[in-house]
């Protein structure tokens, strides 16, 4: 019998996931210097079906199978990573991850109004403190403070953020029907087309043409989108679930953060600010109280 591979090396894949992740506002950033928005968003994908379509071609009826369940999904995830690209041309890099560092709220308040399970105190807590943060992110951008972006963006980047959310929170319940890669082919295959129409009727072919004069620079960051965040990020991440811990599957958010938050400064010149600093610690103890402390109580519980 095949042995699975040690939690060390599942670590190893989300913490790597994490980083990646990490890394995508300020790689977005670069690549919007050059390229519009839906540009970018339409040739990732193309470039990310480049790669997943000759590994799930004998796995196509099963897509065509789904194609319902598909097509919702694939729907949420072509509205998170658009409206994504496009919020971020109007916030900073470090926003934009602090906001996504709320999705485990979204989810975890999605999932309860579906489940309607029990929930306990600290989560509830860790729901209304996370909520407090973005409140304070919103107010600090309504306000035009420079280090909080613009409120435009913010809203925007939120309700991707939202989208992003739903996504996580119904597709457990279909992944048990449909494999993960899959679930991935399918959905951007939807996304594809859906950013391809809009690219065509809000941008044209202006993007396409500034391929011909698009730097290194640009090249590098649009094949990272590409190949290490739409491909590599999620096979770690759903490689990692398997075979190693919950709890580190759960750290992630607070391992993009600090990989954006630490680079963002260096390559971006982005503020960072004391009240930015606030609004971040609260979101992040939000997270740790309803995700993250559930499951080391649990962890401690079962090895008792």
């Amino acid at each position: 019998m095949k042995n699975s591979p040690s939690k060390e090396i599942a670590t190893l894949a989300l913490v790597a996931a994490g980083i990646i992740g990490g890394l995508m506002p300020i790689i977005s950033k670069i690549i919007l210097r050059e390229l519009p928005p839906l540009t970018v968003l339409f040739l990732s994908v193309s470039i990310m079906l480049s790669v997943l379509l000759p590994i799930v071609r004998r796995d196509v009826p099963q897509i065509w199978l789904h194609r319902k369940n598909l097509l919702k999904f694939g729907f949420l995830w072509l509205t998170n990573i658009a409206l994504f690209i496009i919020g971020l041309n109007f916030t900073t890099a470090i926003a934009s991850g602090v906001l996504y560092a709320g999705v485990p709220l979204l989810v975890f308040a999605l999932y309860y109004f579906v489940s309607r399970e029990k929930i306990e105190v600290s989560q509830a807590a860790g729901v209304l403190v996370g909520f407090i943060g973005m409140v304070l992110f919103l107010i600090g951008s309504l306000q035009g403070a420079a280090d909080f972006g613009s409120f435009t963006g913010n809203i925007i980047i939120f309700i991707a953020t939202v989208a992003w959310a739903t996504y996580l929170a119904y597709s457990k319940q279909l992944g048990q029907s449909i494999r993960p890669l899959i679930l991935t082919t399918g959905s951007a295959i939807i996304a594809w087309v859906g950013s391809g129409i809009l690219m065509l009727v809000l941008e044209g072919f202006t993007g396409l043409v500034k391929l011909q004069t698009l730097s290194l620079g640009g090249w590098v960051s649009l094949v990272y989108i590409a190949l290490f965040v739409r491909v590599a990020m999620i096979f770690l991440f759903n490689w990692g679930i398997k075979y190693g811990s919950p709890i580190v599957a759960g750290s992630m958010v607070y391992i993009s953060l600090l990989t954006t938050g630490a680079l963002t400064t260096i390559i971006l010149g982005e503020q960072i600010t004391t009240r930015f600093v606030l609004g971040a610690i609260l979101v992040l103890a939000g997270v740790f109280l309803t995700s993250t402390l559930p499951l080391l109580q649990n962890r401690k519980a079962s090895t008792a």
